[in-house]
């Protein structure tokens, strides 16, 4: 049955790049982006004003 149903769904041409984002106590941005790996997201730490604190890979599963 999923089969079937997948067959007939029509899917996006384009995917989003961002797969979570969190907001901690000190007002900075966690956001974690989807990446040609199934193993790993990209995370990116950001001020409020947009500016990068810091990048890094972590594990994780779409």
């Amino acid at each position: 049955m999923t089969e079937s149903i997948a067959e007939q769904v029509e899917l996006p041409g384009t995917w989003p790049v961002v797969n979570s984002i969190f907001l901690d106590d000190e007002h900075r941005f966690w956001v974690s982006t989807i990446t040609k790996s199934d193993e790993y997201f990209q995370w990116w730490v950001l001020e409020e004003t947009g500016e990068i604190i810091a990048r890094f890979k972590w594990p994780g599963v779409r």
